[in-house]
């Protein structure tokens, strides 16, 4: 924090997805918490572009197990984005 920034930007992912919407809240008043200035994840990031874009339908390729993609999935799901795909390394798709 000594370079006194405004804003902060998590660039790990998957705590941002775990929970769903109401957890990436969660994990973002935790960390603003801690860090003492406001922060974005990339959870936010991805909803934002999407909802500027007009986007209403996803398809999503993931490194997460499949415990990561259900958190992934809930995420977009709860902030009104049809999830039509989504493949991890998991699945059987993944090197298609």
């Amino acid at each position: 924090m000594s370079a006194e920034p405004d804003y902060l930007i998590m660039g790990m992912s998957s705590e941002a997805f775990w929970g769903g919407r109401k957890g990436n809240e969660e994990f973002q008043r935790r960390v603003s918490e801690l860090a003492g200035i406001s922060i974005a994840t990339g959870a936010n990031a991805c909803e934002r572009a999407f909802s500027l874009l007009g986007s209403r339908r996803l398809g999503v390729v993931t490194l997460y197990q499949p415990v990561g993609d259900a958190h992934v999935r809930r995420f977009f799901s709860e902030c009104g984005f049809d999830v039509v795909a989504l493949k991890g390394p998991s699945s059987a798709a993944w090197m298609r």
